[in-house]
Parts: C-alpha cells; structure tokens; sequence
C-alpha cells in the first residue's frame, strides 16, 4: 500500500480490530477454562485498537484512500458480496447437515480466501501474509482440535482472532509512522 493511504492503514486497525473482538467471542464457546481471561483480555486490547485506529482514521479522514480510484469501491463491494454469499451458503448447508461445529471454520476459512484480491485493491503485499494464515488456521484447527481436546470453534476463534489483532496493530504502526 501507498504510504500516503494513512486513512486506509488506520482502517485497518479499525476492521480488523473489531473482527478481533468477534472472533474472541466466537472463541468463548466451550474454550478451556484457562483460555476464558486471555480471550476476554485479547477481545478487550482488540477493541481499543480499533478504537486508536478509529481516532487516527478520523485526523486523516481529508487524506488519500484507495477508494479514490475509479472503480475500487464496486470491486471491494463484489469481493464482500461473494465472501458473505459463500459463507452463508457454506454455513446453511453445515446446518442442513447437521454439522455446525464447523461453521466457523468455514466462515474463516472464506475470510481468509477473500484477502487474496484485496491484495491487488489495497496495494498491499502484506495482506497475502493475512490471507495464507487466515486461510490455514480453520484447517488446522479442525485437523488438531480432537487430538487437543479442543473444541473447533474455540481453536478456530482463538486463531482467528489472533491474527486479526496482529493485522490490526500492524494497520495502527503503518498508519502512525
């Protein structure tokens, strides 16, 4: 990304900060009681990143955005619509399946997938980082929650989570310096 997408850096905090706190959520469903603080901890320092990006997005609200472009904002529209589509449908036929342990890792696992063309939209070769993590951890969290005695959802949200406040503070330095 171009340096002079301040705004959009903070956004990033912002996004990805409150996606965070989601995910922490999510994660609370039958977690190991020793997870129960540190996600309710990671949720908490989410939410102020997000609101740190918040304050630094609205100082540089005037400045440039990716979304200046001609065009930008319908291709991120058309790539959210696909990734909210595809989840959705995923996770209807999860349920119809009687399989809603793995709705989450579904839905992560689309969330990731829909970094790869936001790479291209944001200018940012970072996201591809993002976008192969985030797309890894839902398989690896169905491949080792039985042998850890974790529930998916948990390892899925923990995972997730985790990943999200990394890119949230890395949306927050990239944005102040």
């Amino acid at each position: 990304m171009d340096v002079d997408f301040i705004r959009d850096h903070a956004m990033y905090a912002v996004i990805f900060g409150v996606f965070g706190i989601t995910w922490f959520g999510w994660a609370q469903d039958n977690p190991p009681k020793s997870w129960r603080l540190p996600l309710m901890i990671l949720a908490g320092v989410s939410l102020l990143v997000a609101c740190v990006g918040g304050y630094v997005a609205s100082q540089h609200w005037g400045g440039a955005t990716v979304f200046d472009t001609p065009g930008i904002s319908r291709q991120f529209g058309i790539i959210a619509g696909i990734e909210f589509a595809t989840a959705s449908v995923g996770a209807i036929l999860l349920q119809v399946f009687r399989k809603p342990q793995y709705i989450s890792a579904w839905i992560a696992f689309i969330v990731g997938l829909h970094f790869f063309p936001l790479v291209s939209i944001f200018q940012d070769n970072g996201l591809y980082v993002l976008a192969v993590l985030a797309t890894l951890a839902p398989v690896v969290s169905v491949l080792i929650a039985k042998k850890v005695k974790v529930s998916v959802v948990a390892l899925v949200g923990a995972s997730t989570g985790s990943l999200l406040l990394l890119f949230a503070i890395r949306g927050l330095i990239l944005a102040t310096t």
